[in-house]
């Protein structure tokens, strides 16, 4: 029984499809990018450049878009 749960887990597909995610340009946002820290740029970088898909995402997007400085 356990068994069949954890299989049916890790056979889940994605919720979201990488292909269907769309990256804004600066152009078309009023994202400030230094609100963001500087830590957080060089942990994203960091992943990217050894080859992960790293993003900057959730509440720290929603904070930037309001205009306000992520706390986390």
């Amino acid at each position: 029984m356990i068994r069949h749960f954890i299989q049916k887990i890790f056979r889940r597909k994605p919720a979201v499809a990488a292909n269907s995610l769309r990256l804004i340009p600066a152009t078309e946002h009023v994202i400030v990018p230094e609100h963001i820290s500087a830590c957080a740029l060089k942990t994203v970088k960091a992943l990217q450049q050894g080859g992960y898909a790293a993003y900057i995402v959730g509440g720290a997007v929603r904070d930037l878009l309001l205009g306000l400085e992520p706390k986390d």
